[in-house]
């Protein structure tokens, strides 16, 4: 289906707008798939170990590492994004927006039907970006979105 996408869109550029559209609709309909509809306080849930995987992921994307990065997906991600994706989305699209990656700002944490979300900000050159990454309970990401540009105090 990406391959049949990236034929039809001209412009990388749309291809990742259209892509990134598909991703939100792809979280907007996640379930946990167990049945089991019981409710997790976010105090209860230990952030640091999603935090830290979505560190990972984002160090693993800024240093070219697509492979590693894609590896964390759960089998509906690897479906629909592949390494060449988050590539392509990174270097032709967040890069030029953005400026060149510096590090990790903060990251904020939220829950939505069951997933566990790390909302990570990153200072690059230019701005900052955002990406809400969405995790399973088993630490998998189900799904990323953006947060876009977000301006940050001047680096100290």
């Amino acid at each position: 289906m990406i391959v049949l996408m990236k034929n039809r869109f001209k412009s990388s550029k749309l291809f990742v707008i259209v892509l990134s559209i598909l991703l939100m609709f792809l979280f907007s309909g996640c379930e946990n798939g167990s049945g089991d509809t019981s409710y997790v306080a976010p105090d209860d849930v230990s952030w640091e170990f999603y935090n830290q995987l979505a560190e990972d992921f984002v160090m693993a994307v800024a240093r070219g590492d697509y492979d590693t990065a894609v590896g964390m997906f759960d089998e509906t991600m690897t479906a629909v994004v592949s390494a060449d994706d988050l590539q392509s989305m990174w270097e032709e699209t967040i890069i030029p927006l953005a400026g060149e990656f510096i590090t990790i700002y903060r990251i904020e944490n939220g829950m939505a039907d069951g997933f566990f979300i790390s909302g990570v900000i990153m200072r690059h050159e230019d701005t900052g970006f955002g990406w809400n990454i969405v995790f399973s309970e088993d630490g998998l990401i189900a799904g990323i979105n953006t947060a876009g540009t977000i301006t940050l105090p001047p680096d100290t």
